[in-house]
């Protein structure tokens, strides 16, 4: 029998950084990362079957750009989350895009409405963009 260790199984993570602190298996996408900013696309599409890791992508990419409220533009913190992770080879688009951005964090998991209140909401937010 090996003494060797494995990491636990995630059990539903509902994102990135609580993936990393549980130490738990995962596929590094981190990749797409670099994908979404040197894409010359408008409008980029995740089409995937539920509980396929749409939020835990969109929570890389949150963890990835968001500053840190407490030492803004100091990205130590999002440097150890991705720490052995594909895209911290590409120092130029870290240095770019990491920790450097404001995100807005909007879910629309638990919305139970009608179809003209989704109508509404839409109106809503195209007037925030």
């Amino acid at each position: 029998m090996s003494d060797k260790q494995f990491l636990a199984l995630p059990e539903s993570p509902t994102s990135f950084e609580e993936l990393k602190d549980e130490n738990c298996y995962y596929v590094d996408k981190t990749e797409f990362i670099k994908t979404v900013f040197t894409d010359s696309s408008k409008i980029l599409l995740f089409t995937r079957p539920r509980r396929f890791g749409k939020t835990l992508l969109i929570t890389m990419f949150e963890s990835f750009l968001k500053i840190d409220p407490e030492k803004p533009f100091d990205n130590s913190k999002q440097l150890e989350l991705f720490k052995g992770t594909k895209i911290l080879e590409d120092k130029e688009l870290c240095s770019k895009f990491m920790g450097q951005y404001p995100v807005i964090d909007i879910t629309l998991k638990t919305l139970t409405v009608e179809r003209w209140q989704l109508l509404r909401l839409n109106q809503l937010l195209q007037a925030l963009i």
